[in-house]
This record gives structure tokens, sequence and C-alpha cells, in this order.
């Protein structure tokens, strides 16, 4: 079963190298795990935000999630968090741990062996709308409190995959019985409601906050979700490119939300493999760690990739008919 509540967990091969208490609001001790590379010196890390549904999951999802390897693998050190869950605590305190997360890294920075000037977020389903939350906001969005409050909660560049962007529509548009019912349990955990004022829902909406100062993002979104339908990626990519934002959008044919098979024996376009590839390019592209003239190449789909012989733009075009803003390796 695939929803907010049930993550998509990829078999991925990492062991924990460090496990920190990050914050403590209220008295409640929330830890992160950093994965690192072999190489320790300062280098750029990327925050990882489980999803679950505002209620279940924890830190230790990335590591079953083959693209927090990829990322280790490729250089970045990968901080994944435990956040407060729902019912026990409700909105906003999901979005102010993400934020505490942040500055809790910039102001350890030396002692964690990573560069304070170079944190990007990573984020799947509820964990993307805090992604995005972090993209979006600044302090005046009233979420940072408590710890490090000295230091900012800024992020360079946002990945997300199946995140929603517009709480007040997102009745109208998810689509079944069953998402409606996932949906409303949501709200009510989340919000003390199942159907929270407007203006709440417009306050917890990354499409609230989106401005030309937005970071980077990269949008991740399964072609066939009736969770988070794609109206819900596309309003946020739109929106973005009309602002001049650096944004890039792939829709995987074949996946639901979190980009769970629709039918497990038919391939996905592109795959998860590729996806991870295009993930560590997109987050390369503004927290370099790979080498000039880095190189895709798309087995599966059979279409190869480099700086050197195509753009960006015509690589996704050919694999999605979903074009972006920019060359990640440019």
């Amino acid at each position: 079963m695939s929803s907010f509540l049930f993550p998509n967990l990829r078999h991925a091969n990492l062991s924990s190298s460090s496990v920190v208490t990050y914050c403590s609001p209220g008295g409640t001790n929330l830890q992160m795990t950093l994965y690192y590379p072999q190489d320790t010196a300062s280098l750029p890390v990327i925050m990882f935000i489980h999803g679950g549904g505002f209620f279940s999951g924890d830190m230790t999802l990335a590591a079953n999630d083959s693209v927090a390897e990829t990322l280790v693998q490729y250089g970045y050190v990968v901080a994944s968090i435990n956040y407060r869950l729902a019912p026990t605590y409700q909105w906003p305190d999901q979005i102010q741990d993400a934020k505490c997360a942040v500055r809790y890294l910039r102001a350890n920075s030396a002692s964690l062996h990573i560069n304070s000037n170079e944190i990007g977020v990573y984020g799947e389903s509820v964990g993307a709308l805090l992604a995005l939350l972090l993209g979006t906001t600044n302090s005046s969005a009233g979420f940072d409190v408590g710890q490090y409050i000295t230091y900012s909660s800024a992020v360079n560049v946002v990945v997300e995959v199946s995140g929603p962007t517009d709480l007040v529509s997102l009745e109208q548009t998810t689509w079944g019985s069953r998402h409606h019912l996932e949906l409303q349990q949501l709200m009510t955990d989340a919000f003390g409601n199942s159907n929270p004022p407007t203006a709440q829902l417009v306050a917890a909406s990354p499409i609230t906050y989106v401005s030309k100062n937005t970071a980077p993002t990269f949008i991740i979104q399964g072609g066939q979700d009736f969770l988070i339908v794609n109206s819900q990626a596309q309003e946020l990519y739109t929106k973005l490119i009309g602002l001049g934002v650096n944004t890039a959008m792939v829709t995987v044919q074949n996946a639901r939300h979190l980009l769970v098979p629709v039918i497990s024996f038919l391939p996905q376009f592109p795959s998860q493999s590729n996806i991870d590839q295009l993930t560590v390019e997109f987050f390369n592209q503004y927290l370099p760690v790979l080498p000039s003239g880095c190189t895709f190449n798309a087995s599966l789909e059979n279409i190869a990739w480099s700086n050197a012989a195509t753009n960006w733009n015509n690589f996704v075009d050919v694999l999605t008919g979903v074009s972006t803003s920019k060359n990640p390796c440019g």
C-alpha cells in the first residue's frame, strides 16, 4: 500500500556514521543520523526528510532509500532527521523542527565536517512538503523558533518527491474514496480537524511562499499518483518557472505516490536508478561534488547524455516530455 502513510522503501546499503541530538523543543530530544562518504573534509550536506503522513516514519528510513546511498557514494554527507509526529505534536511543530535541524547543521558545521554554506534538502511526501517550505520561506514566516536562532535556516537547493504543494486545493484534487479518507485522517492528525480553516492550510502550503528567492527546486512526481496528483506539482513548477527560479520537473510513468510501481512487472520511465542520478546531478549544480564534464548514461532507456554532447533541457525532454530550466552539470 502506498500513501502518505507508507513511504516507498528502496534497497540501499548504508551504515550509520553518527547519531546526534540536534534540538530539544519542550524537552523532546530530536535526533539525526549522519552518513558520510570516505572523504570527511568540509563537505556539502543533504538533509533527508522522511514521509509518513505526519504521524509515522523516522530517520532510519534513509538507510533503505537508494537516493541516500547514491548521494553518499558521490560525495555528499546525508543527514536524516527525526521530527515530532502527530497527533501528539501538531502543525507547525514539524516545520519548526526541520528549520531547527538546518540551523543546527550550520551552527555545528566544524565538528560535523560539513560546509555551513552548502546545505541542500531532499524530502518525500510529507517530508517533501517540509523540504519545499525550507526552500520557500525565510524567518518572516514565523517557523524559526527555538535553538540556534541566530543561524539561518536557508537551504541552497531542494529535491522533492510526491510532495503536496497547495493544501487548500488538495481535497479537490485527490482522487478516489480511499485517498480521501487518508487525507482526512492526515488533516485530523496534523491540524486537529479533518477540515482545517483555510487560513491554516494557506500558511502550511509551500505555494503560498514561492518567490524569485525560492531555492532551486527539482520536482519528482508519479504519473499515476492519485493522492498528490500531477496538478499539485505542475502548479508549483509553472509558478517557479514564471518567477525565473531554476526548476526541473520529471514525471515518472508507471508510478503511484512515492514512485511505487502501478504494475510491478513493467518498467518505470525514467527508472529509479535514473532518478537517483538526476537527483545527484541537480544537487551537483548548486553543491558541486562531481568532476567537471560529468556524464550520465541512462542505460535502460538506451539514452546517453553528457555535458559535452547534449544540453539538460533536451535530455529531460526525451526522457519525460517535461523540460527543465538549466543544465545541472553546467
